[in-house]
């Protein structure tokens, strides 16, 4: 699944939300009260110069991601708050995020990549009770002196919030804080199907597997996802609609191999899509091995590692070449192909400017060492046939 794709169409089967069991032990926190410490000794992701207790936190100011990966409206957030960490990469913001699954359920998440920040697993729940956590996503906003300026939802958290927080001024006029996680408050749903378990049996709440990428995003990158290519080689012959859509497919442990197909069929459902591939000549990004070997961001690796993917960045450990153009075809939204015949396994930090023209391609020749250069190549593309938006 591409990183950049924000999906959005409410689809889901087997759709949990009921997901941590309260503390009876003491009262959950409020805004204005001060935050609890937590431990973060259980780091599953960390960042350079990552926290490895709560006190060495003092003076930054904190998101605190409560979620899961069965949590369709976590997964949604992921692109919009990984944005959020690259725009604010240079400001006292650390991204914490909190998940009680574990480690190896987490590493096999499709979009295990997009989480920014740290990802601490809580699997004796000690995080979660001391905040109180009933239902995900929960998002706790924490200013640099450690108080609790804001309980909210992640597609709540703006720039403009976190400056504020950062400042230490109260969130109230900027977060349109709800009650509780609620399907109430988003628009009806085009499509639906629900198999919900009995919120009474604690038995049932992690036994499912969610795809689902940020908020309005085009008839394109949800086709793209949905079909598990690139923005880049999905075709529409008639043009691309201008609606925009939210897209959760939700399965149970054991249907992983539905949620594509799922997906595949609610777009054939509610916009009557019909698609098929074939192969033409397309302007591809192509990389070739050069003489001179590999730059000094592109090293050779032993071991695969949590990969990170966006606009601009392209960070990853144990990588094949060919991995490496699928990923900077994601971030990029052109065709990338692999010549250069190069096996093994690389750790790769590769950052460019998107907004500046030939800037991918400059540093991809100056800080990986590739030979890189625009030619026609004969690529397998999607092409839409029919799309009806439903009136």
């Amino acid at each position: 699944m591409m990183a950049r794709h924000r999906l959005g169409l409410a689809v889901a089967a087997g759709l949990l939300v009921l997901a941590l069991q309260a503390s009876a032990a003491q009262a959950p926190p409020k805004v204005g009260d001060v935050a609890p410490a937590i431990a973060l000794d259980n780091q599953l992701q960390s960042d350079s110069g990552a926290a490895t207790d709560w006190g060495s936190l003092n003076g930054e100011a904190i998101v605190l991601e409560f979620w899961a990966t069965w949590c369709g409206a976590c997964v949604a957030a992921l692109p919009d708050l990984n944005q959020l960490a690259r725009k604010f990469s240079d400001r006292p913001v650390k991204f914490i995020n909190i998940t009680q699954e574990d480690a190896a359920r987490v590493e096999e998440f499709p979009n295990f990549k997009q989480v920014p920040g740290l990802i601490v697993l809580d699997g004796d729940r000690a995080a979660s009770e001391a905040y109180g956590v009933h239902l995900l996503p929960r998002t706790f906003l924490i200013d640099p002196a450690g108080i609790i300026r804001g309980i909210t939802e992640p597609d709540h958290v703006t720039a403009k919030v976190l400056d504020a927080l950062l400042a230490g001024r109260s969130l109230s006029a900027l977060l349109e804080e709800p009650a509780s996680p609620s399907p109430a408050m988003s628009p009806p749903a085009l499509f639906r199907v629900e198999i919900v378990p009995d919120p009474r049996d604690p038995a049932q709440t992690s036994k499912t597997w969610s795809l689902g990428v940020s908020a309005g995003q085009t008839m394109r990158g949800i086709i793209a996802t949905a079909y598990e290519a690139s923005e880049s080689r999905v075709y529409f012959p008639t043009g691309l609609p201008s609606e925009t859509y939210n897209l959760t497919v939700t399965v149970p442990t054991g249907r992983k191999d539905k949620l594509y197909p799922l997906a595949r069929q609610a777009l054939e459902i509610v916009f009557k899509l019909k698609v098929h591939y074939e192969s033409r000549d397309t302007d591809v990004l192509v990389l070739t091995a050069a003489a001179g070997g590999v730059g000094s961001c592109m090293r050779k690796a032993q071991d695969k590692a949590p990969e990170k993917v966006y606009d601009g960045c392209v960070s990853c450990r144990g990588t094949t070449v060919q991995h490496l153009a699928e990923m900077l075809e994601s971030a990029s939204q052109q065709v990338v192909v692999d010549e250069t015949r190069m096996g093994g396994l690389y750790d790769v930090s590769l950052d460019w400017d998107p907004q500046v023209s030939g800037s991918l391609e400059a540093s991809i020749a100056n800080q990986l060492g590739l030979g890189v250069a625009h030619e026609a190549r004969n690529v397998r593309v999607l092409v839409v046939d029919h799309l009806e938006i439903p009136k």
